[in-house]
């Protein structure tokens, strides 16, 4: 019976680690695609202020 429980521990704690790596995974992944995707203010700011000012010199 003892031998059993610790079997079924063992398995269970090895379920719970896989799980929790692929959620720690999952969660890397997330934070890759939103790093990647994202733009930054300032670059935004930047590139909105040089197109008004290219729009202002051609009128």
């Amino acid at each position: 019976m003892r031998q059993q429980i610790l079997e079924q521990s063992k398995c269970f704690d090895d379920e719970m680690r896989q799980k929790s790596e692929q959620n720690i995974n999952l969660v890397e992944k997330g934070i890759q695609d939103v790093r990647t995707k994202k733009i930054d203010r300032t670059t935004l700011a930047n590139l909105l202020t040089l197109q008004c000012s290219l729009t202002m010199t051609l009128t």
